[in-house]
């Protein structure tokens, strides 16, 4: 425990100073200016397009759990995917860190049984890890193709990004293809390490899930995470109109790729990595300096906006415990 505490200070060390060495030169009076210039529509906007991405995330983890019979509503969905997201987000590594807590929540709150909520929480974060996986090496192979610099800038090269991608394709068509088996074996795996000899206990671990095919909803799913990406890369190019640069819609797509690669680093928050990723892109782009700093300005902006959101999510799921109990 006290090491893991140590590890997460020392990150969290590291990202704040990799953060203020990379913005040491921020011209605050000019990011306020252009902030200020951003008209009451374009924010309104851009907070709907990051309202949707955040509803259809929630509605396709609805669609995925409801193959495991977990049965909430979006509105609980909602406060306990955001209320994660955010613990996620501060702690070492913005992908993950808050699924045991997400969980837990999902027993205690919501009165799921833990393997029930095991399957549901792990069906949808496979899935969007898969999604995610797939979209981002498929976007990186097409900017390795036709970006000569980008070729340069990657030590991976296409070949090594290709196989990536038919190991993932072929890794999902096994897990498909088994998912039956992998279901069942899970689930006996948690039921008989958690489940005592009371009559209710035993009761519940008799209500086993069985996984339909349900081709339909993974299909569903699918779309729903295709769109989600989408809207990622719209709102990446809507940020970019609202600053006044002008990039091809493949540097934009190289934009992005650099952003969710420099999000898998175990940085909170993805401080300072993100930054530098941003930075490298403009400056690979032959753009101007202070044009990355005001993109840098509005994300940051955003992300603190997601973090008053998640908190607020956290004081409502701890209401709804109260509520509960």
């Amino acid at each position: 425990m006290k090491s893991a505490r140590f590890i997460s200070v020392l990150l969290w060390l590291c990202a704040v100073a990799l953060g203020g060495w990379l913005l040491r030169d921020l011209p605050i009076s000019q990011i306020i200016a252009t902030l200020e210039q951003v008209s009451s529509g374009e924010y309104f906007l851009w907070i709907s397009i990051n309202c949707a991405i955040l509803f259809l995330a929630c509605y396709r983890w609805k669609i995925l759990a409801q193959l495991v019979q977990c049965k909430l509503n979006m509105w609980r969905l909602f406060l306990v995917r955001q209320a994660g997201q955010t613990i996620s987000f501060i702690t070492p590594g913005p992908q993950f860190g808050g699924e045991p807590v997400q969980v837990y929540w999902l027993c205690s709150r919501f009165g799921l049984s833990l393997h029930r909520a095991v399957l549901a929480l792990g069906l949808d974060r496979l899935y969007e890890l898969w999604v995610n996986f797939i979209v981002l090496l498929s976007g990186l192979l097409i900017v390795l193709f036709f970006l000569p610099w980008a070729a340069q800038s990657f030590t991976i090269g296409p070949t090594s990004v290709a196989t990536f991608i038919i190991a993932l394709l072929l890794l999902a068509y096994l897990g498909f293809r088994y998912r039956a088996k992998l279901f069942a074996t899970l689930e006996r795996r948690l039921v008989s390490s958690t489940v005592k000899n009371t009559d209710q206990e035993l009761q519940q671990a008799n209500d086993s899930v069985s996984l339909p095919p349900a081709y339909g909803q993974y299909g569903v799913a699918l779309c729903i995470s295709v769109i989600v990406w989408v809207g990622i890369f719209f709102e990446l190019e809507f940020v970019l109109h609202i600053l006044n640069i002008k990039i091809s819609h493949l540097e934009v797509l190289a934009l992005l790729c650099a952003i969710r690669l420099a999000m898998l680093l175990p940085l909170p928050g993805g401080i300072g990595s993100i930054e530098a990723a941003i930075l490298l892109t403009f400056q690979a782009l032959s753009l101007e300096q202070s044009l990355a700093f005001e993109l840098i300005a509005l994300c940051r902006l955003r992300d603190v906006c997601l973090l008053v959101l998640g908190f607020w999510t956290l004081r409502q799921v701890q209401r709804q415990s109260v509520q509960n109990s």
